[in-house]
């Protein structure tokens, strides 16, 4: 019998193997399908680590039931990463109508307090940044990111420098290169091969160009996703000084573009709304038609940047509006509750009724029982700022900050009610350059989201 099971074990790796060739990532629902069907047999012959995979591609699928029972069996036989996923899973709602997202912190919570495993916690401070299955608390996020950073854990180590590349107002993260440049080098010492895209990033805004392009060509060259595409587009819009290449970016970023690659895409995208960047050689329609296939396999990165698209190339999509309300409709796990409000906002506003628009983009904001009202209060202050005036005012004198008429106008009254609130939360500087400004409108609308 020993060199039966012995046999099966070997099998079960090899079949393994083959799966992992393939990649879970592979935006080829074809290669996708063969290699669910590898890690099923791989998972009956008896390797433990191919239940977990087969969860992820059930769920990628929308096979929920099978997605539970495969991380629930993987949990069964002693599996960490089943436990995990099963409990992102129900938090972020990733299982449809199957999720329960009162399960979801809660696990993950008891996982870090019992196992102290990073990964949960790393999970669990996205969670808490973004208030996605519980309610947003960026302080404790961000203490939590802190304290992985200062035990060497390498993803906190790259999302802070992140926050510092970006600055993030969400975690009071100003922008700040030098701190970015710390943490990245840091997160690329301990492991994380994915920081040196973002690394590279850094280098260029410092100037830095040689660097830069040395380093994203290392990280192209290792296959760290997003790297050629950053690469590509380093050369197209001349990063590198005098060793960018247009052309061959150009002709990098189409290569990209065919395969599918989403950040390649993605700047494609930018630069095809603007007719000095523009490439020529883009077929939008097949972009579009890529971008709806790697969405309807679970791709958040995909939904998010077609539902750009579908807004801001309007005038080369047919039937733009009503193709975004099907996105939102289809797709509101993958928007995730920030992009769901902004874009549902997007398709309620119409600008042919004012009134009728404006009442329903406020009942709709303040219906949300999640993260998602500063999002989608700020982008209908980017289509009518009378609109977003209108939000406002409902919105304080629903906390007694306002007594005045609620119309939509930048009355004195409002304005004296707004900076009221502002120095009531502690940034009445911000707001004494603009009341309704754009700085001032995010800190008040997290402000108000957050309460």
């Amino acid at each position: 019998m020993a060199p039966i099971h012995q046999a099966e074990a070997q099998s079960a790796q090899l079949l393994y193997e083959e799966a992992e060739s393939i990649g879970l990532s592979s935006s080829n629902e074809a290669d996708l399908q063969r290699a669910l069907e590898l890690y099923q047999r791989a998972a009956e012959q008896g390797k433990n680590a191919a239940l977990y995979r087969l969860g992820v591609l059930h769920a990628k699928f929308g096979n929920f039931p099978e997605a539970i029972a495969a991380y629930e069996e993987s949990v069964f036989r002693g599996s960490s990463s089943g436990q995990i996923a099963l409990a992102e899973g129900h938090a972020r709602g990733t299982f449809g109508t199957l999720s329960n997202t009162s399960l979801g912190v809660p696990e993950l919570e008891r996982i870090v307090a019992e196992q102290q495993n990073d990964r949960a916690a790393y999970l669990l401070a996205q969670l808490l940044e973004t208030g996605t299955g519980t309610a947003r608390n960026t302080a404790r996020s961000t203490a939590i990111y802190s304290e992985l950073a200062e035990n060497g854990y390498a993803p906190a180590l790259r999302q802070i420098g992140r926050l510092h590349l970006r600055g993030n107002h969400v975690t009071n993260t100003p922008k700040d290169l030098r701190k970015a440049l710390d943490f990245l080098e840091r997160g690329i010492a301990a492991g994380s091969s994915s920081a040196k895209r973002d690394y590279g990033l850094a280098l260029i805004q410092v100037g830095r160009k040689q660097e830069a392009f040395e380093v994203l060509s290392d990280a192209a060259n290792s296959g760290v996703p997003g790297a050629e595409a950053e690469l590509a587009n380093g050369h197209y819009r001349g990063w590198f000084g005098a060793l960018s290449e247009e052309k061959t970016g150009r002709t990098l970023l189409n290569n990209l573009v065919e395969n599918g690659d989403l950040y390649a895409i993605r700047y494609a995208l930018i630069h095809h709304e603007r007719r000095s960047r523009r490439l020529t050689e883009l077929d939008l329609p097949e972009v579009l038609n890529s971008l709806e296939q790697q969405s309807d396999l679970g791709s958040e990165f995909a939904a998010r940047m077609l539902a750009g698209a579908y807004r801001n190339l309007r005038s080369h999509i047919s039937d733009d509006r009503a193709k975004l309300a099907k996105l939102v409709e289809d797709h509101a796990v993958e928007l995730g509750s920030e992009a769901l409000a902004a874009e549902t906002i997007t398709v309620l506003y119409d600008k042919n009724d004012y009134y009728g628009s404006r009442l329903a983009s406020a009942e709709y904001l303040e219906g949300l029982d999640t993260v998602g009202l500063a999002k989608g209060a700020l982008r209908l202050r980017s289509i009518e700022p009378r609109a977003y005036v209108f939000v406002l005012q409902r919105q304080l004198k629903a906390r007694g900050m306002y007594s005045g008429s609620v119309n939509g106008l930048a009355t004195r009254s409002t304005l004296r009610a707004i900076l009221r609130f502002c120095k009531q939360e502690g940034y009445f500087d911000v707001c004494t350059h603009g009341p309704i400004s754009h700085a001032s409108a995010t800190r008040i609308m997290q402000s108000l989201e957050d309460a």
